[in-house]
């Protein structure tokens, strides 16, 4: 009997071992729903709204800063990196916003997932403290200069966090929009090295932030030239274009030292 009884219990546990598997298999996420949530949110509920209340405070007190004679240059160079920055996340956030939903599950959405998410929360929460921080100092700024020169001592390192998870955030999506997107005309070999080219530019924005104030612009250029409602027509159109396409192949093939690669930036490369 107790042979027969183990036996039962080593059935039973065979039994529910499988089933556990089953559930987990019939139930686990199998579509890009959640991710297209949450970039959706936070585009339009979000740090990346351009309309939204924290979002134009920022804004204007980036904008305010830049003009200031009381900063360093080094100063007002990393200032005006992160507002041509935050203008340019904007965009992108918009692009995503519009094209992740036709997307589909792979592995490249299974692993960045969750740090998208992660990337977004910690960005959003960099954005509420730099917004409390002016609340609740506006009756200290007033119209001084001096105070809004100094406070940014107290402000960098919220912008600092918003860019740096930011850009991580845009770079995993584009890996994931290049992995997962379901329609060839918005997923091509263009996407490709336009993701490539917009992870450089970040990445020299971020080297160069305090020393070159161009590096921002260029990126915000670049990405609005590219990715704006208008700019995708150029992603679109590119299965079309055979001039287009051989520039890309070179590209692709000799990366960032291709004569194209510099026609890529400057916008020629499309003319």
């Amino acid at each position: 009997m107790k042979k027969k009884g183990f036996f039962v219990i080593f059935i039973l546990l065979v039994v529910a071992v499988v089933l556990t598997i089953v559930f987990i298999n019939l139930f686990r996420e199998k579509d890009t729903g959640a991710l297209v949530r949450n970039v959706h949110s936070t585009v339009t509920n979000g740090y990346l709204n351009k309309d939204d209340d924290k979002n134009k405070k920022i804004d204007e007190y980036l904008t305010q800063l830049a003009t200031l004679g009381d900063l360093s240059d080094a100063q007002r160079n990393q200032v005006s990196n992160y507002l041509s920055a935050y203008a340019a996340f904007e965009t992108f956030g918009d692009f995503f916003d519009r094209e992740i939903v036709f997307t589909q599950y792979t592995n490249e959405y299974k692993n960045n997932r969750g740090a998208i998410e992660n990337d977004f929360s910690k960005a959003q929460n960099a954005v509420d403290g730099l917004y409390g921080y002016l609340e609740v100092n506006k009756t200290s700024i007033g119209n001084s200069d001096f105070w809004v020169a100094t406070s940014w001592n107290d402000c960098d390192d919220y912008m600092a966090d918003i860019f740096n998870y930011t850009v991580d955030a845009i770079n995993r999506l584009a890996d994931v929009y290049q992995s997962s997107a379901t329609s060839n005309l918005m997923r091509n070999d263009f996407t490709q090295v336009l993701f490539m080219a917009t992870e450089n530019l970040f990445a020299e924005t971020t080297e160069k932030l305090t020393t070159d104030a161009s590096a921002g612009r260029q990126v915000y250029t670049f990405v609005r030239r590219y990715f704006s409602e208008d700019g995708v027509n150029y992603i679109l159109n590119y299965n079309y274009n055979d001039s287009l396409q051989g520039k890309v192949f070179k590209i692709l093939e000799n990366g960032t030292v291709a004569a194209e690669y510099q026609n890529l930036l400057d916008g020629s490369i499309v003319a």
